[in-house]
């Protein structure tokens, strides 16, 4: 059984897209930050900023 099915078996449709919207806003952002991060030193100071940023708002 795959996660998506899991996750729809377990919770309500809307419940899920929000997850799965939420996941994908995530990943998008998380993604070019991990890349800016073997930048010089100023953006990698830019991309740990915004990733605790990213972090502190996911939690």
């Amino acid at each position: 059984m795959g996660i998506l099915t899991k996750l729809e078996l377990e919770y309500e449709g809307e419940a899920v897209e929000k997850f799965l919207h939420f996941f994908r806003k995530f990943c998008d952002e998380f993604e070019p930050l991990t890349v800016k991060l073997g930048s010089d030193k100023i953006k990698y100071k830019e991309a740990i900023k915004e990733l605790d940023t990213l972090a502190h708002n996911t939690a």
